[in-house]
């Protein structure tokens, strides 16, 4: 398939689409985008109470570590946002 400009256009606005969802909508869209990117892209299922470490996905050999976090509209998005994802890189 010729990857058009229109075509172009309209993978960028489902991209934007997705982007704009929060929790865990928004997770499962970027571990799929990121398992695109990565032959070994793995991830972990969350595990009891500790959940999944903090971890949303390895790569890499386990040389990289992903942590998103689908903020939710209508908080203090930036403070809350900084908190989850420095929390989620020391727990991994």
């Amino acid at each position: 398939m010729l990857l058009t400009p229109n075509w172009l256009e309209w993978y960028h606005l489902r991209h934007q689409q997705e982007c704009f969802k929060s929790g865990a909508a928004f997770e499962d869209y970027a571990t799929s985008v990121l398992g695109r990117f990565h032959e070994d892209f793995t991830n972990p299922a969350p595990a009891g109470t500790l959940g999944d470490g903090g971890c949303d996905g390895l790569a890499d050999a386990g040389q990289v570590l992903y942590a998103c976090y689908g903020q939710r509209p209508d908080r203090n998005a930036e403070r809350e946002t900084q908190a989850k994802l420095a929390s989620d890189f020391v727990r991994g």
